[in-house]
């Protein structure tokens, strides 16, 4: 992503953030008014709450919401390997756990999907013939998932990338990974 792609990231992350905590203090002041009388202020403050339309968000989703608000277009070209494919019908979308799926070592594998952790599931997604994978991954950093499910690694893999970027910054994140994809061998 570019610094500048990043700055929006981290400033929505942080606005975000505030927003988080504003509802936190919010939602413990009402609670000490529940043993007061000042009544007017406690129904104030739920009027509050119930405009603002929704309750604490994770650490999570506060991440989640604050990159799909970021629209990356250059990304660190940083791939998972999620799956493996004996043939591929017109239509991408439908492969996705159906009869043309593969183990990735299998011999006959036609196509390997890969997806860019910067970018959205569905606009990361790229699939490359087999005969291709191999110049793909040299131009690119491509992570495999060892122990777990490819899905759940894809996840784990964003997450920890985007919070790294924001607490610390790309290169530390990049790095982090190349450590991930050397235990992931």
């Amino acid at each position: 992503m570019t610094n500048e792609e990043l700055k929006k990231l981290r400033m929505e992350y942080q606005r975000l953030q505030d927003v988080n905590g504003e509802v936190i203090k919010l939602i413990e002041r009402r609670k000490e008014l529940e043993t007061h009388d000042d009544v007017a202020e406690y129904l104030n403050i739920t009027n509050q709450l119930q405009s603002i339309d929704r309750g604490v968000l994770t650490d999570e989703s506060i991440l989640k919401q604050a990159i799909y608000k970021t629209n990356i277009k250059h990304t660190n070209k940083i791939y998972v390997c999620i799956a493996a494919y004996k043939d591929v019908p017109n239509h991408l979308q439908y492969i996705f756990g159906s009869r043309y799926g593969t183990d990735l070592d299998d011999p006959e594998t036609k196509f390997k999907c890969y997806v860019d952790i910067e970018k959205s599931f569905n606009e990361g997604q790229i699939l490359i013939p087999i005969e291709q994978c191999e110049g793909f991954e040299k131009n690119n950093n491509v992570l495999y998932s060892k122990d777990i499910d490819p899905m759940a690694f894809y996840h784990h893999v964003r997450n920890k990338f985007f919070k790294t970027c924001i607490n610390e910054s790309q290169e530390k994140a990049a790095e982090k990974l190349t450590i991930i994809k050397i235990l992931s061998k």
